[in-house]
């Protein structure tokens, strides 16, 4: 009835987070009688947060801000710009900066450069969309075509208030393609954290 694995990358992060307060009423719904797949599955709905993606504004003087519904998010401090990555699953060099674009070979205002047999934009920070996911935690991505080709790249950044200071990965090149990133960390561009305490940058 419901596979993990076919969810996207987002919403696994989201059922990943409140896996620990399903999981002690699972243990609780278990009397001798049966309960049908239709009631646990009722339960299991009712405790995923809504689905409420929306596309935020960005800041027409700082392409590292993004408002919407009265919250602001700002990655202009989250890692330092342009940051350099060697992935783990492909072994390639990878140059990332959504703020102010990084000049990929002949490309200007790339925001993410490859560093493979040869040197390809992955995307055009002007033209980035921001997509938010959730508000609390925060999980909102960043979808960043390549007109001029068919590559484009998603930088995913998701609240985790177990990891200290913010970590990358890249986790995939599917589709074929594109070229997906992740920003996981107790502070990745939103106001507070999940104490409550006020996130320096």
């Amino acid at each position: 009835l419901f596979l993990f694995d076919t969810l996207p990358f987002e919403q696994q992060a989201l059922v990943s987070l409140r896996s620990a307060a399903i999981e002690p009423i699972m243990f609780a719904l278990r009397p001798s009688a049966p309960i049908t797949a239709l009631a646990v599955l009722c339960v299991f709905a009712a405790l995923l947060p809504r689905s409420h993606a929306s596309q935020l504004i960005v800041d027409k003087q700082n392409r590292c801000r993004a408002f919407g519904n009265g919250t602001v998010f700002d990655i202009s401090s989250v890692i330092p710009w342009p940051y350099q990555y060697t992935s783990d699953t492909d072994g390639y060099e990878y140059w990332l900066d959504p703020c102010k674009g990084y000049t990929c070979n002949t490309v200007h205002d790339t925001a993410c450069c490859q560093h493979a047999d040869m040197t390809l934009s992955c995307g055009d920070a002007g033209s980035a969309i921001w997509v938010l996911e959730s508000d609390a935690p925060a999980l909102f991505r960043l979808i960043v075509p390549y007109g001029a080709q068919w590559r484009m790249s998603s930088i995913i950044f998701v609240q985790d208030d177990a990891v200290a200071e913010p970590q990358i990965s890249h986790y995939s090149e599917k589709p074929s393609e594109q070229y997906n990133f992740v920003i996981r960390g107790r502070c990745v561009g939103q106001a507070r954290d999940g104490r409550g305490q006020l996130c320096q940058y």
